[in-house]
């Protein structure tokens, strides 16, 4: 399960396009959901990386961020052997080609469920993000 669609978009080509498209699109308030998406770029806080971006296989890399999240019910989505991204629950993490963590969550009824999610989810991050590269 992806949060992107595969279908094909039509271009907007006048302003009457792009008021139909949302008129379509639009639901009614008892379906009405708040979402988020939001990046974080990763770093080393110390050692001789310092400021610098983990590449994927290492202790403090990538792939271990992708197993402390597996560690706590998400599951993996693989290209070849490798992890690419992590699913749970309608939510979604990637890491994106400049090394930047992609975090998006299902669209929720209330914010608070929404802040509660996310809260969560950094929480999760804390234990990875705490790696200390020896090199």
């Amino acid at each position: 399960m992806h949060l992107v669609s595969d279908s094909a978009s039509e271009p907007i080509e006048s302003v009457e396009q792009l008021v139909s498209y949302f008129a379509r699109s639009g639901k009614p308030p008892d379906q009405w959901r708040i979402g988020t998406e939001h990046e974080m770029i990763g770093v080393y806080n110390s050692g001789s990386r310092i400021g610098r971006a983990p590449p994927y296989e290492t202790a403090c890399g990538i792939g271990a961020f992708f197993a402390a999240f597996a560690s706590h019910g998400w599951h993996p989505v693989k290209e070849d052997d490798t992890v690419i991204a992590l699913t749970c629950g309608g939510a979604q993490v990637t890491f994106e080609p400049g090394g930047q963590l992609e975090h998006a969550i299902r669209p929720l009824r209330h914010a608070d469920d929404l802040a509660q999610a996310m809260s969560r989810n950094v929480s999760q991050l804390s234990a990875p993000a705490a790696c200390s590269p020896t090199r």
